[in-house]
């Protein structure tokens, strides 16, 4: 397992132990409500920096077709403009 799948892993823990917070079952039983607290704290830290990180990566991997777009339309216009002066 790499990191990735590490911290998904761990987030999709979190997102259970909110969920199980919010269940009366676990509301009536004070110790069992502390512990998943507890838990829930402990991963609350590196899940928002996974959220973080897996936004900027989604970012990036958008941002790159529209980066390789620009450089291939800067390189035609330069080769057109090198075409016509040299031509």
């Amino acid at each position: 397992m790499d990191l990735m799948d590490r911290l998904a892993s761990l987030a999709q823990r979190y997102e259970e132990l909110n969920t199980l917070m919010a269940q009366p079952e676990v509301l009536a039983d004070i110790s069992l409500l502390q512990r998943y607290g507890r838990e829930r704290a402990e991963l609350e830290e590196v899940v928002q920096k996974y959220y973080e990180l897996a936004e900027n990566d989604k970012r990036i991997a958008e941002a790159q077709p529209q980066s390789a777009q620009r450089a291939i339309a800067a390189r035609a216009k330069d080769c057109f403009a090198a075409q016509r002066y040299y031509g």
